[in-house]
């Protein structure tokens, strides 16, 4: 059994059945764009297999493991615990298992891409946005149209996909009167820098 099987078999036996079915989804989405782009799918395929691990802990459990684990989180996670799912399934994916199919900056692409899927950052890296994406426009997703889902994967880039994806967030955050989003502003202008022509 390789380590994508052995890794789909760890994640069925620890989250829900409707967890498990938006993660299966996510990942075929990200198979999909990291082919499209030119990354390794096995890379795609850990990320979004290990980047809802812990969606569905209390905010107590999720606050517990940070500290246990002496873990860095950021102020508006702390305020929003919800958000602290990524870095602890980093975590976990870290402590899962040594016998890894992939190089130090392999891992690291991994881990970068589980731990900043919620709300972005720019040191997600390219793998990330992938994650962040396919996350966000997975056909189970009901906050966006098929149409809409349409356009962000039809962009020719995934700087233009973030940027896109970013500036729906911020519409529909300002409707909820949210306004520290964290790390997804400087995101936003990395992404609004690296489309202009």
């Amino acid at each position: 059994m390789d380590y994508i099987d052995k890794l789909r078999q760890h994640i069925i036996s620890t989250i829900s059945q409707e967890r498990y079915e938006h993660t299966m989804r996510t990942e075929q989405v990200a198979i999909s764009i990291a082919e499209r782009f030119g990354y390794r799918r096995e890379l795609l395929s850990a990320a979004a297999l290990w980047h809802d691990v812990a969606r569905r802990w209390s905010e107590g459990e999720l606050l517990d493991f940070i500290e246990k684990h002496k873990l860095i989180a950021l102020p508006y996670e702390f305020e929003n615990p919800m958000l602290l799912h990524g870095l602890a399934g980093a975590q976990l994916f870290n402590q899962w298992d040594s016998q890894m199919p992939f190089d130090e900056s392999e891992i690291e692409a991994i881990w970068r891409s589980i731990r900043w899927h919620t709300t972005g950052h720019v040191e997600m890296g390219e793998p990330g946005y992938i994650l962040f994406i396919a996350d966000y426009i997975e056909p189970g997703r009901t906050h966006l149209s098929d149409d809409d889902k349409d356009r962000i994967y039809s962009l020719p880039s995934l700087q233009a996909m973030v940027r896109l994806i970013l500036e729906m967030q911020f519409s529909y955050f300002s409707t909820k009167g949210v306004t520290d989003i964290g790390p997804g502003r400087e995101l936003y202008e990395k992404m609004c820098r690296e489309c202009s022509p």
